[in-house]
Order: C-alpha cells, then structure tokens, then sequence
C-alpha cells in the first residue's frame, strides 16, 4: 500500500478507462477489529459491482484485487489512517490517507479525488529538529502525520552535551518557559545560580550544531521543506547563528523537548509552519483578484470546463468541505434533490478531472473566498 503523494493526483485524473470506481473507507471505529474492516470493503465491494452491472461497465477480474484484500488481515493492520481504494481496467491503487473521510462507493466516468484534495495544501511538510539534554533527534511531519526520523548515532548522541544539563535546566526554570511554551531569549542570557555561559561552552556549543546542521543537510534532506527547532532558547539562538539551512522557521517549540509528548511537539510545530503552509492557495487568490476583468478568469463551470479541455486552465478554485454538503454540493439551494446533488457532485469531479489532468492545480477554499453568487472560480494560463 502506498502512502498518497500529491502527484497520485494527476496520475489518477488522466485515466480515462471506464469504469473508475472510487472506494473510500473511514478510519477504522474504536473497539471495532479487523474483521469489521474487511466486512465493510465486502459490502462496499458489492455495491461496486450491483452498479457496474445495472450501467453495463463491468469487466471481468475487475473488482478481483480488492476482494484479494478482504482475505487478508495483514492489509489490514494499520488501522489508524483511512483508505482509498482505486480501481479501472489496468488499475489498481490503495493509499492510507490521513484525513477524515466518509464511507462510499462512486461509479463514473472519472475518479472521485474530491476527499482528497486538502491533503496537498494545508499538508505542507516540515522537519523538527529536537534539541535536548540527552539525544538530538529529528521528526518529519505534516498537519496530518508526524513520526520520528531515526538518525545515525554519531548524530543523535550528544556525548559531551549532557555536561550542559544543569544549566539547560536552571535556564528553563529562571526564564520563566514553561515545557510546551516561551518565547526567545538572547545567546547571551544570564541564568541565575551560573552567571553567564561562558564562551568556551558557546564554542562547543557552536561547533557540535554545525556538524549537525551540515550532516542533516547532506544527509537528511530537511533541506526541502521549513525546520523548526524545539530546545530552550538560548540553544535554539546558538543553532540559528552556525546553520547554513534556508528555511528555519521564526517561530520555535520552546522548552525542553523531553518534557513533551509527541502529540505536543507536532501541535506546537505545527503552530510554527502553519502560516507557510497555505501560502500557495493564497498567492493563487490574490493573482485570481489582480486578474479579475482581464479575460485571464472565469467564474462559471461551463467555461471552465471548456478552458480545461483545451489545458487553459492553471488553478481551479473549488468550495471547501465547510461549503459542501454530504454530496458534495454548496448548501445554499443549488441543489434541493438527490438527483441534482448527484449530478451537482458527478459535474465537480469532472471538472476537477479535467484541471488536475492538464496539470493544474486545485485549491479547496472557503465560499466566502469564491465571488459572490460563483459556485466555482479559475485562472487561465491564456
């Protein structure tokens, strides 16, 4: 099973085999076992096939690796993220996905990734690096996950740096830092009980960060992506001055990490590389105001979808799931029955299909950020 990536986006827009059957599982229910998650892929699965059958779609051995799934308990052990299920002829994808989801079965013409398109957005990685008394040790995260990178010993262990301990304490205790919270001192603090660190402990100081800064950068790849640094202050302001990285988060989880779970050292981190994570969406908003009136913006389904077809379209901006109902469509009327929702929800698959396959890209926002009476909204390329 494969852990989704953002390109898994356009891989599965360009398929255009019919039929494109979309499974999607929600995290498995407290209390509830195995057995009860392959139950619900069997049910799912007929359904699948009663409606491939009533629209004449279905081939043969199609459904077959899917069913192969709910014989085997071994699939089904992490049980922590959702699942969805893609199945076409010649294709078979199963992804954990790390966002809320609702148990369904689509049939179409196309894949539903409407669930799944938070996940590029607001999913930003990022890389925490956690400073403490004991170990130096790296996490690599997201707004959904978060899970501890193993490093090599010679960079994990700190040998000589649990020599700092006394002070690395006392400092927490007399700054005032709480273990989750505080904000930043100077490299030059002075701590009660010790006076001023003296310069020959700032040297070592200095020297083991920058064989760490260096190793995580050539080794490591936290290049590519923000890094937050958790430690008390005064280590944290040491690692900014030797660290050649080009993306160090301003903000930082202050304290000693050991202190905090992993839950909190994600929530906090997260505080700290939020206001990154959604900086492509608001570019796009912005150029999507600055264009508005040039001829480069569309605010109806109809001539987007034409501009889509002819790869026009460079991002599509679609109602997010606080704008939707169940089906998928905007609680303000447009539609009133089953039928037009599903018809409402079959057209933004569509559309949103087209985009992602011509290689443009798909921005969940709040309706409050569409135009006013615009159900969907686009910048064109030309």
């Amino acid at each position: 099973m494969e852990k989704f990536q953002n390109p898994a986006l356009q891989e599965l827009a360009r398929v255009n085999e019919t039929p494109c059957i979309s499974i999607y599982l929600p995290a498995r229910i407290s209390g509830a076992n195995k057995e009860s998650d392959m139950a619900r892929l069997k049910h799912l699965l007929r359904e699948a096939e009663s409606r491939t059958a009533a629209n004449g779609t279905m081939k043969p051995g199609l459904l077959e690796p899917a069913r192969e799934l709910t014989e085997n308990p071994e699939f089904w052990k992490d049980s922590r993220h959702g699942l969805a299920l893609f199945l076409s002829p010649g294709v078979f994808r199963t992804y954990r996905v790390p966002v809320p989801l609702t148990e369904s079965v689509k049939v179409a013409e196309c894949f539903d990734l409407l669930p799944l398109l938070s996940l590029g957005l607001d999913d930003a990685a990022f890389f925490l690096l956690s400073l403490s008394q004991n170990r130096i040790r790296l996490y690599k995260g997201t707004h959904q996950e978060f899970e501890e990178i193993p490093l090599d010993d010679a960079i994990a262990s700190l040998g000589g740096f649990t020599r700092y301990t006394e002070w690395e304490e006392e400092a927490q205790l007399h700054s005032g830092i709480s273990p989750a919270h505080g904000s930043r001192s100077k490299e030059n603090a002075v701590f009660h009980g010790t006076g001023s660190v003296d310069e020959r402990t700032k040297d070592d100081l200095r020297k083991l960060f920058h064989a760490v800064d260096t190793a995580l950068l050539t080794t490591y790849g936290v290049r590519n992506g923000p890094l937050v640094l958790a430690g008390v202050s005064f280590l944290q302001a040491i690692y900014r001055k030797v660290s050649k990285h080009p993306a160090i988060a301003d903000d930082g989880v202050h304290g000693n990490p050991e202190h905090m779970r992993p839950e909190q050292l994600h929530h906090a981190a997260w505080q700290a590389v939020e206001p990154l994570a959604g900086a492509r969406k608001r570019q796009a908003l912005d150029q999507f105001g600055n264009l508005a009136g040039t001829g480069k913006t569309a605010t109806t389904a109809e001539d987007i979808a034409a501009a889509a077809r002819e790869g026009r379209v460079r991002a599509l901006f679609i109602p997010t799931a606080t704008g939707l109902n169940s089906t998928g469509v905007r609680e303000n009327n447009i539609a009133t029955d089953a039928h037009a929702a599903a018809g409402a929800n079959g057209e933004m698959m569509r559309l949103v299909g087209l985009v992602l396959r011509e290689g443009g890209e798909v921005f969940p926002v709040a309706a409050s950020e569409l135009p006013p009476d615009a159900g969907v909204a686009a910048i064109m390329r030309y």
